[in-house]
C-alpha cells in the first residue's frame, strides 16, 4: 500500500467522523507492498513509519548504518494486542479515534484496527500513538546530525513461511530537518451559511515535502479563546478541495475561523488569514395573546399577554385607523420584554383605532402579529389657541399668520371672517394645515376697498375640540378711485343762471363732490375740464347728504358761450374718481331791437344789390343777417351764412326783382323782427 492510498483510505475512516469531514472516494484495494518512511524531525531525531502488509508473526529489526550493524530498535510483531493494553497505549487520542471509527469500545477499536494491514496504514498516517501500539512506528532519537543516515529494515518471518523468512529494505533519512517551514499555509478559507450548519471550503496546498497530508480547523467564538474542532486531520486528496462542516452553532454568535496544514509527523505549519461569519437567529419568536385595549381620557391602554418564546427581547405596538387600513408603528425602539402594558396618547381623539402586538427577539426578528383589539380615547380638552396672530391686507385680500400650536393632537387651524363680530362666516371647511392662511373671497375678486373686517383664529386637534378664538380687527386699503356721478346735467335758467344737477356715484364711499366749470373758448379737450389750471371751482358738495342734488351756477357767464361742467367724486381714502361731463350752451332769451331803415340799391353793369340800413344798440349784439324773397310777403332765405358786423351786404349778381330784410342777432343767436322788405332800385 503506498502512502497516497493510505491517505484514500483515511479520508473514508474521517467521513465517519461527527467533526472532520471530506470528499468520500471510492476506497483503493490494499497494496502488498512493505514500505518504510523516514522523517526527521530534530536535529537527531528520525521517524521511521512501516507502511503496508507485514507478517502475522515475526520480528522487526531496524539497523543504522552501511558498515556497522548497530541495532537501534528490535521490535516482536504482534498481529493482536489485547484490548486493555492498546487503550493504555492510545492514551489521550483512544477517543478521538474511537469517534473517528465509530466503534464502542476499546475491544472493537483493537479488533477494527488490527483486522488487517489497510486499516493499520490508515490508523498510522492519523495517529502517532496508534502507530506506537501498532510497532509500525520506529523512533530513531540518537541519529548522527547534519549527515544523510541509511536505515536498513529487516523482516523476519515465524518459523513455517518457506521462501519469505527474512526481507530486507533499505531508506535514507534525510540530513536536516526541513522543518515547519516546509508545511504550506492554506488560502482562500470561505465561509458559508447553510442550513443548521457552517460550510468551510479552502484551497488544495501544495508543497514539496510529500508528507504534508492533511488539515486542522480552528474557530474562535465572539471574542473567546480559539480552540481546535478537528480531534483527527482533516485528509488531503489530490484533486479535491477540502471542506468543513461545523454544525455546533449559537445564534447570533460571529465565529472566526482558520486552517492549518499538518504533516504525517502530526506537525502543523501557520494558520490560514482568517474568516468571520455570524450565525443569525431567523427564527421568529411566537405572538403574543390576549391584547386588551382600554378607553382612557385622551389615550388608550394597551395590554397583552407575553410571548413564550425564550429568547424574546422585547414587543413593538402597531396601529391602524381601520381593519382595512395599513397598520403603523408606534414606538420608536421596542419595549422591554417584561413590559406588556403600552399607554397610547397619541391616537387621534374620538376615533376608532386598532391595536396589535409583535414580539422581537434577541437577533432581531419580528414575529407573527398578535390578534388585534379596538379602542377610542375620549378628548373633550380644546388645544391652546394660536399666538402672534396678524392680518394685513395685500392687494384686497387678507394675508392672515399665526405662530403654530405645539401640541400632540393638533390638526388644523379654523379661519373665520365678518364685517363685525356679530356675523362671522367661517372660511375653512376643514382644519387648515400651515402658519400663513391667503383670504381673498370665495368668488376670487378679493375684499372691499376701504372695508373693516373682524379675523379670528381658532386651533382644532383631532377630534375637532377648537381653542378659544383670537379676534383682530384689519381694515383693506382704499386704493379704488370712485366712479363718476349718474344723471349729471346742467340747464340754462331763461339766460340768468345754470342749474347743475346729479345723482349718487355707484361707489358708496364717496365722501366729496367737486363741482367745476370750464370756458369752452379755453376748452383742450372734455378731459381738460376736470384740470384746475383751467376750470373754476364752483362748490364742494358732501357727498352723504343724500342723493340728488342740485347747484346753482350765478357766477358771470356770456351769453352764447358753451360752458362744460365736472362732477368729480372724491371718497373718504382720498381716490379722485373721473369726473362726470354736463355741456350746455349759456343764451339770452331776450331779442335784440328790430333794424330801422333798410334800403337797397341795384349797383350798374349787374353788379348786383347793395343793402343799407342803420345800427342797432344792443349790448350782446353780435351782426346781422339779410335775407330776400321774390314779393315782399314771400318766403325770405337767408342770404348770410354768419352774422355780418356792418351796416351793408352786397347780395352779388342779383338783379332788381328781389326783396330784402334784415334782423339783427345777439351773442344767443336770438334774431331781432324783420326790417321793413325794400327792393332793389336802380
Amino acid at each position: 500500500m503506498t502512502w497516497r492510498s493510505a491517505v484514500a483510505a483515511l479520508l473514508l475512516l474521517a467521513c465517519a467522523g461527527p467533526l472532520a469531514s471530506a470528499q468520500a472516494p471510492a476506497q483503493p484495494a490494499a497494496s502488498t507492498t512493505t514500505r518504510v518512511v523516514p522523517m526527521r524531525i530534530a536535529p537527531d531525531t528520525v521517524l521511521l513509519y512501516v507502511l503496508g502488509e507485514l507478517p502475522r508473526s515475526g520480528t522487526l529489526t531496524v539497523l543504522r548504518g552501511v558498515a556497522g550493524r548497530d541495532t537501534v530498535a528490535s521490535l516482536p510483531l504482534r498481529a493482536v494486542v489485547p484490548a486493555a493494553e492498546f487503550r493504555v497505549a492510545l492514551g489521550d487520542g483512544f477517543d478521538a479515534l474511537r469517534r473517528t471509527l465509530r466503534v464502542a469500545d476499546e475491544v472493537e477499536l483493537a479488533r477494527r484496527v488490527t483486522s488487517d494491514a489497510f486499516a493499520q496504514t490508515v490508523t498510522t498516517l492519523v495517529s502517532r500513538p496508534a502507530a506506537t501500539a501498532l510497532g509500525r512506528l520506529v523512533v530513531d532519537p540518537a541519529a548522527p546530525r547534519g549527515v544523510e543516515v541509511t536505515y536498513r529494515v529487516e523482516l523476519e518471518a515465524a518459523a513455517g513461511r518457506a521462501g519469505d523468512r527474512v526481507r530486507t529494505l533499505s531508506v535514507r533519512a534525510p540530513a536536516a530537518d526541513a522543518g515547519l517551514r516546509m508545511i504550506p499555509v492554506p488560502s482562500r478559507l470561505r465561509v458559508e451559511a447553510q442550513a443548521a450548519q457552517l460550510r468551510l471550503t479552502w484551497a488544495e496546498t501544495r508543497a514539496a515535502d510529500e508528507w504534508h497530508v492533511a488539515y486542522h480547523v480552528y474557530r474562535r467564538i465572539n471574542a473567546g479563546r480559539e480552540e481546535r474542532l478537528t480531534e483527527l486531520p482533516i485528509v488531503r486528496l489530490d484533486g479535491r478541495v477540502p471542506f468543513f462542516e461545523d454544525r455546533e452553532l449559537q445564534q447570533g454568535a460571529t465565529y472566526r475561523y482558520s486552517v492549518r496544514a499538518v504533516d504525517i509527523a502530526g506537525r502543523e505549519g501557520q494558520p490560514s488569514v482568517a474568516e468571520s461569519l455570524t450565525v443569525r437567529d431567523r427564527t421568529a419568536p411566537e405572538q403574543p395573546r390576549d391584547l386588551v385595549a382600554v378607553n382612557e381620557l385622551g389615550r388608550v391602554r394597551v395590554s397583552w399577554a407575553p410571548s413564550t418564546s425564550a429568547d424574546v427581547a422585547g414587543y413593538h405596538v402597531e396601529r391602524a385607523a381601520g381593519l382595512n387600513k395599513r397598520f403603523v408603528r408606534v414606538t420608536t425602539r421596542a419595549l422591554a420584554p417584561d413590559v406588556l402594558v403600552f399607554v397610547d396618547s397619541t391616537v387621534p381623539q374620538r376615533e376608532q383605532h386598532f391595536w396589535r402586538i409583535l414580539a422581537v427577539d434577541s437577533a432581531g426578528n419580528v414575529g407573527a402579529p398578535s390578534s388585534s383589539a379596538t379602542g377610542a380615547a375620549v378628548d373633550n380638552v380644546p388645544p391652546p389657541p394660536p399666538t402672534n396672530v396678524s392680518a394685513r391686507a395685500v392687494q384686497r385680500r387678507l394675508v392672515i399668520s399665526w405662530t403654530p400650536v405645539q401640541a400632540r393632537d393638533l390638526r388644523g387651524y379654523h379661519i373665520y371672517r365678518g364685517d363685525d363680530s356679530t356675523r362671522m362666516v367661517r372660511l375653512t371647511r376643514v382644519p387648515f394645515v400651515g402658519r400663513s392662511f391667503v383670504d381673498s373671497t370665495s368668488d376670487g375678486r378679493g375684499l372691499r376697498p376701504g372695508g373693516g373686517y373682524t379675523v379670528r383664529v381658532a386651533s382644532v386637534d383631532s377630534t375637532l375640540n377648537e381653542s378659544a378664538p383670537v379676534t383682530l380687527r384689519v381694515v383693506v386699503p382704499d386704493d379704488e378711485a370712485p366712479e363718476p356721478p349718474t344723471g349729471f346735467v346742467a340747464r340754462d335758467e331763461q339766460g340768468r343762471y345754470m342749474e347743475l344737477t346729479w345723482s349718487s356715484s355707484p361707489s358708496p364711499d364717496v365722501r366729496w363732490y367737486v363741482i367745476t366749470r370750464r370756458d369752452s373758448a379755453a376748452q383742450r379737450g372734455a378731459a381738460a375740464a376736470a384740470r384746475a389750471a383751467d376750470s373754476v371751482l364752483l362748490a364742494r358738495v358732501d357727498g352723504r347728504s343724500g342723493s340728488p342734488w342740485s347747484l346753482r351756477d350765478t357766477l358771470p357767464k356770456v351769453h352764447g358761450r358753451t360752458y362744460l361742467y365736472a362732477a368729480t367724486p372724491i371718497d373718504s381714502a382720498g381716490n379722485v374718481g373721473r369726473p362726470a361731463i354736463a355741456r350746455m350752451s349759456f343764451a339770452e332769451k331776450v331779442p335784440p331791437p328790430s333794424v330801422r331803415f333798410a334800403a337797397a340799391t341795384l349797383l350798374p353793369n349787374r353788379a348786383g344789390v347793395r343793402v343799407r340800413w342803420e345800427r342797432v344798440v344792443d349790448r350782446e349784439l353780435a351782426g346781422y343777417h339779410v335775407y330776400r324773397a321774390k314779393n315782399p310777403t314771400g318766403n325770405f332765405e337767408r342770404r348770410t351764412p354768419r352774422p355780418v358786423t356792418q351796416l351793408e351786404f352786397l347780395d352779388a349778381g342779383a338783379d332788381g326783382t328781389w326783396w330784402y330784410v334784415v334782423r339783427a342777432v345777439d351773442a344767443s343767436g336770438n334774431e331781432s323782427s324783420a326790417s321793413r322788405p325794400v327792393r332793389g332800385l336802380p
